[in-house]
């Protein structure tokens, strides 16, 4: 009798993140200028906009609501050979919580979403140039 081995909702979840960056990857490569904005009255709560690929969007606020995701995918796949735009997003996205890391949390709300959609822009454009290159 084979025994069968049973998988994981939260491998699934993962398999299926690393799916949708692919395909992100993808939008960002054939997307042009900046994809986020700001936008709202100031000291009235800014709020994110996404100028292009709600898709992307979600991606990306994904890997900010829970960075340890980034590690928990690439631990997660050892042994297969990702796509390489995989690697370039899952390395750039690295890059940015580098940087994340470095801001005060405790600023005004204005300037924590100004600096994060500054943050997922300069992502998108370090992607973009990559591939370029």
């Amino acid at each position: 009798m084979k025994k069968y081995q049973t998988i994981e909702k939260e491998d699934i979840n993962k398999a299926l993140t690393v799916l949708q960056i692919e395909k992100s990857v993808r939008q960002i490569i054939r997307s042009e200028g900046e994809l986020f904005s700001t936008g709202g009255q100031v000291g009235h709560r800014t709020v994110a906009y996404k100028i292009q690929n709600d898709c992307t969007f979600y991606t990306l606020d994904n890997f900010f609501k829970n960075p340890n995701l980034v590690e928990e995918i690439a631990v997660s796949f050892p042994q297969y050979i990702l796509n390489p735009y995989i690697s370039l997003f899952i390395n750039k996205l690295r890059d940015i919580f580098v940087m994340f890391a470095d801001i005060d949390t405790h600023e005004n709300h204005d300037a924590l979403v100004t600096t994060r959609i500054g943050m997922l822009n300069s992502l998108v454009e370090s992607i973009r140039s990559e591939v370029k290159s």
